[in-house]
């Protein structure tokens, strides 16, 4: 965690940052922004994600967003699709999540490599189409 914020302090010394090394051993989410643009509160996180509110001074930006960084294993991963599902309970306001969901939504988007199984695409192309929302 120092080693973040030394970083971010050395890049940026003024902005602020959250991070989700209380439950990601290697951080592996970083969310890093200038507190006289936006104020970012912090609601949640996991392993897998950073759910925060985002507010923007000017007032004209007014959401939540939940930065993903998903497991590169299936099995792993199954557990960032419900989390994400349980996160619809905690903001009633237009939701950003984006991220690298180290998933892939069809088998063409894949250019190299072995060929994509349905099971590599099943459990985020379900989440897509039905929306995690739901």
């Amino acid at each position: 965690m120092n080693y973040a914020a030394s970083i971010v302090q050395r890049i940026t010394p003024v902005w602020n940052m959250i991070h989700n090394y209380t439950n990601a051993m290697n951080g592996r989410i970083w969310i890093v922004w200038d507190e006289n643009v936006y104020q970012v509160e912090e609601l949640t996180q996991g392993a897998q994600y950073l759910h925060c509110a985002v507010l923007s001074r000017d007032k004209k930006i007014d959401c939540c967003m939940t930065v993903v960084h998903g497991f590169n294993t299936i099995e792993q991963r199954r557990t960032l699709w419900s989390e994400l599902r349980n996160l619809t309970t905690q903001c009633n306001k237009p939701w950003l999540v984006w991220g690298d969901f180290s998933a892939l939504l069809q088998s063409q988007d894949r250019f190299y490599g072995a060929p994509v199984t349905r099971a590599e695409t099943r459990d985020f192309a379900e989440r897509c189409s039905r929306s995690i929302i739901k």
